[in-house]
């Protein structure tokens, strides 16, 4: 007998740190007799293991749709220099096949994550007796100046009309208490690795880098500056795919900056093979402009790997304001660069960030972050 019934509308289940989050929580809520479909905007094969069902609306999103719409996206934005959303939004007719689906298997609970959170006035309106729970995986203000730009009439709309919202960090749970004041909550990403007892022995010449090939997102720009000033016996081993046109892109970056033999980017990674990644480096940073709550930055100090990364709302989160890391003013690329060496040099400090690391991948229990979920659907 199933405990409720639940769907993740969701925007596809790629490869990602979203996706991966989704595909984790919703797992573990399955294995709890929790009746969990997901309801998927894009028509794509999911990169993670999933227990529930996906469940694709008639007018779901393919390959070929996709393309175009991202370039005629593309073309509005830098071309005609016209606000767009930089997301791929569900449309009224698919809100509507959202709506038929959860009234006919007389779902309780719809979980709508990101581009969903546009639909959440519509569906709430439709459907008063199901609870509607907004999950918030970036920052606010990314989401509201970037993502849905021309939808954020929309989006505001949404996060009023949601029974709660779930963000990822504390201060993006002030920014939406003005939406929802007492029914915004903050569900950090769980770890789900074993490290099995093991951690670096920080005696590899090695940083990691594990993100997807995003180069404004995930600051790749930055990692080739910075690439062209550490020591040539260091290298960055990169974990990560991305879009086809981001991958040709940072591919000749690399090459036209001659750094083939300095950031040895290794594709994508799970499983065994990220363990081995993790455990063969010595420091992980993370540059990225933006960021909810990084999963990756959880994986590496399970490993115990020191973390250096710019400072954004994500980052302040999981290194709780510097205290299990060194954050970096965002886009100090010199300032990161001396630290880096600071760590490379010496093993000392990498020991005392590597007990830090360890300290704080504790806290990120799946089981407690379960239970957090539970206790709101």
């Amino acid at each position: 007998m199933y405990k409720k019934k639940v769907v993740f509308a969701v925007g596809d289940l790629r490869m990602g740190g979203t996706q991966r989050v989704q595909s984790i929580i919703a797992n573990e809520l399955y294995l709890k007799d929790y009746n969990i479909k997901f309801f998927s905007l894009r028509k794509v094969k999911s990169y993670f293991k999933l227990l529930p069902e996906v469940v694709y609306p008639k007018g779901a999103v393919g390959i070929f749709k996709f393309i175009f719409i991202l370039c005629l996206t593309g073309f509005k934005k830098f071309i005609l220099r016209k606000t767009v959303d930089m997301m791929v939004v569900p449309s009224k007719a698919i809100i509507d096949e959202l709506i038929v689906y959860v009234r006919e298997n007389d779902v309780k609970t719809v979980v709508l994550v990101e581009q969903w959170l546009l639909a959440a006035d519509r569906v709430k309106k439709s459907l008063p007796k199901v609870k509607v729970i907004g999950w918030i995986h970036l920052d606010i203000d990314i989401y509201e100046s970037f993502h849905f730009a021309k939808s954020v009439d929309k989006l505001k709309e949404g996060f009023k009309r949601c029974d709660y919202l779930v963000a990822l960090t504390h201060e993006d749970k002030e920014k939406l208490k003005k939406y929802r004041k007492n029914k915004v909550l903050v569900f950090h990403n769980p770890l789900t690795m074993d490290n099995k007892g093991q951690k670096s022995d920080l005696s590899k010449k090695v940083i990691s880098f594990v993100g997807r090939i995003d180069i404004n997102h995930k600051g790749l720009d930055y990692l080739i500056d910075i690439a062209k000033k550490i020591d040539n016996d260091w290298k960055i081993h990169l974990a990560g795919i991305g879009l086809k046109h981001e991958e040709f892109k940072f591919k000749k970056m690399i090459k036209d900056n001659q750094l083939q033999e300095k950031i040895i980017w290794q594709g994508s990674k799970k499983g065994e093979e990220l363990v081995q990644h993790y455990l063969n480096s010595s420091i992980f940073i993370s540059l990225s402009r933006f960021e909810g709550f990084p999963l990756v930055f959880g994986e590496a100090m399970l490993f115990g790997l020191p973390v250096i990364a710019f400072a954004n709302s994500g980052s302040r989160e999981v290194t709780d304001n510097g205290r299990y890391g060194v954050l970096i003013e965002q886009g100090n690329v010199d300032e990161f660069c001396e630290c880096l060496k600071l760590f490379m040099n010496s093993k000392e400090k990498q020991e005392k960030y590597q007990q830090l690391s360890l300290e704080r991948a504790k806290s990120l229990n799946l089981e407690n972050i379960i239970d957090q979920w539970e206790e709101i659907i």
